[in-house]
């Protein structure tokens, strides 16, 4: 075993040490805190944490809001107006940090937030009203009827996902989103991908495949507390043209649409 290797678990030990310091710290100005002037809803510090990758709660907020009106803005580009929907699915709402930016101005939209993670939906359960929060199950099928929503957007959950996940879904999504539906989804594209360091064999299986799935922290020293299963996955627009596209009509591609960071990917529900 070489040092490197042996000192890659101190390392995760010694990360997992100072979260859990700054996790103390946060909660305790949680604590202290009074509540948002805004009126916006904030989760603990460690579910948010779980959603943002932060703890910070002001920047939980901000780039809730951002991603709500990158959303917006995207889906005018579909062809479709904000009223011409009814019935809309945040796929893997986490803690509602984009929902509850949603809600304003759309009264007309019965919305709906699904995620894996029960405390997460148990806290949108009890903080956030009038909308209808489900758990779902690691894999299909969800607990929605055929052809349920005309939009349906989901933000960092196929940026997460192996193959066989992200195929799974994307053959639900086709089965809950009505003929003619919208969807959004983000992935990691070119920009994420030119500050991660891919060793030889993981640029090849990039550039020849246009997707790749790469494992990191499993276990206890998992600082986002989700399953294992859920790493980070990388997608090239060939690739989501050519896999996407048997699912859905892939619309545009939109480089760094989502709070300047994540691709966002639009499609229609043929």
């Amino acid at each position: 075993m070489t040092i490197r290797r042996k000192l890659i678990p101190l390392k995760r030990y010694v990360d997992y040490l100072r979260f859990q310091m700054r996790l103390r710290k946060a909660e305790a100005e949680d604590r202290n805190a009074q509540n948002d002037s805004s009126g916006h809803a904030v989760p603990p510090a460690r579910l948010r944490h779980r959603v943002h990758g932060k703890l910070d709660r002001a920047d939980f907020l901000r780039v809730g809001e951002l991603v709500a009106k990158d959303i917006r803005a995207h889906v005018v580009r579909s062809g479709r107006s904000w009223e011409s929907f009814s019935d809309v699915l945040d796929f893997g709402c986490g803690s509602a940090r984009v929902l509850q930016f949603m809600l304003p101005g759309n009264s007309h939209i019965k919305f709906y937030g699904t995620d894996i993670d029960e405390p997460l939906v148990r806290w949108c359960q009890d903080n956030i009203p009038g909308v209808d929060w489900r758990t779902n199950s690691y894999m299909p099928p969800t607990t929605y009827a055929d052809e349920t929503f005309d939009f349906i957007y989901a933000i960092s959950v196929f940026t997460h996902l192996d193959e066989s996940f992200q195929d799974a879904w994307l053959k639900e999504l086709a089965r809950i989103s009505r003929r003619g539906a919208i969807l959004l989804l983000s992935v990691h594209g070119e920009h994420v991908m030119s500050y991660q360091r891919f060793d030889e064999r993981q640029t090849e299986q990039l550039d020849q495949k246009g997707f790749l799935f790469v494992e990191g922290v499993k276990g206890r020293f998992k600082l986002d507390g989700l399953p294992d299963f859920y790493q980070n996955s990388f997608h090239k627009p060939e690739y989501v043209e050519r896999v996407w596209g048997q699912y859905f009509e892939v619309i545009e591609h939109i480089p760094r649409g989502i709070a300047g960071h994540q691709d966002a990917i639009l499609l229609r529900r043929a």
